[in-house]
């Protein structure tokens, strides 16, 4: 119920600003800064914290904190010399056909003694018992034949599921990005309610301008086009050049702080040079959101 009252107190909030006079709305946006500033953030969906599915010993670690990696690339390795073992043995009886083979042949050399005896037995020459026995045997044989066939289907079975096991032992990257944090060393038993390794991904960056007053906000909408540059408290270093790289708004929180009168805005600009997440940007809006006289809102009002 009060989520539902304050999201109905922005949306009047909202309201009354663009039924405001653009006099009034352009002394109220005069008050705020454009450019505002922002925060670059990695893309919070692009964050792999990889824990271990079992506990084990570390045979194997392929990167440091820092490391780029590409998507699939091997990161970790637990022990799994035995599991590999292990697969090698399950693989030969899979692919063996010594079982159906002794079977089938069996099967035959069954049936066979059954004909000879159904012959014996229309010749009076055989029991009536003796031909219940032989028939008894050829169904015993039939019966084997199948069971044969189930354990080699069986053990292909086992041979894909011990495969995607010491898969699992193997901590690839999910993505492209970079080692942000490593928690393993060769020889150590990994605890699977702890990640080994963080990969984060910065390219794109999301830049969350977390204090956008809601007389913008209420402007803004998903896909919008704003434009981003490091803030100048940088100057001097390789970080700051000077130039507003083009980027698009993702996202725009449902709900306003009504202390502060701002919504949280989040927007995605590209990051070419890898530079870190967690820098100050500025973010400049379009006239229409900070101008009044420029917004088409202002141009409807009669």
């Amino acid at each position: 119920m009060k989520k539902t009252a304050l999201g109905a107190g922005v949306l009047f909030a909202v309201a009354a600003m663009l039924a405001m006079p653009d006099a009034a709305f352009a002394q109220l946006s005069s008050a705020y800064q454009n450019p505002i500033p922002g925060v670059t953030q990695p893309i919070r969906s692009n964050i792999a914290k990889r824990t271990p599915p079992m506990s084990g010993p570390v045979l194997e670690v392929t990167v440091k904190p820092g490391d780029a990696v590409k998507k699939g690339q091997l990161l970790i390795r637990q022990d799994d010399r035995a599991e590999l073992a292990k697969l090698r043995g399950l693989e030969l009886e899979a692919n063996s056909t010594a079982k159906i083979d002794e079977a089938k042949a069996n099967f035959d050399v069954k049936k066979s003694v059954l004909s000879r005896k159904e012959k014996t037995f229309k010749e009076n020459a055989l029991s009536a018992r003796e031909l219940e026995e032989a028939q008894l045997e050829v169904i015993d044989a039939e019966a084997r034949l199948k069971v044969a066939q189930l354990d080699i289907a069986k053990a292909k079975t086992d041979v894909e599921y011990q495969k995607v096991r010491i898969e699992q032992m193997r901590v690839v990257a999910d993505f492209d990005g970079h080692v942000e944090s490593l928690d393993t060393n060769v020889g150590e038993i990994t605890d699977p309610t702890k990640p080994m390794v963080t990969i984060v991904q910065t390219n794109p960056l999301w830049v969350e301008i977390r204090n956008m007053p809601t007389v913008w906000a209420g402007r803004l909408k998903v896909g919008d086009k704003v434009e981003v540059r490091y803030d100048d408290r940088y100057a001097g270093t390789p970080i700051y050049d000077q130039k507003w790289v083009p980027a698009e708004v993702i996202f725009k929180a449902q709900l306003a702080d009504e202390r502060s009168d701002t919504q949280l805005v989040t927007v995605s600009m590209p990051n070419a040079n890898h530079l870190d997440a967690g820098l100050q940007v500025v973010v400049k809006l379009p006239d229409a959101v900070v101008n009044a006289a420029a917004s088409p809102a202002a141009s409807a009002r009669p």
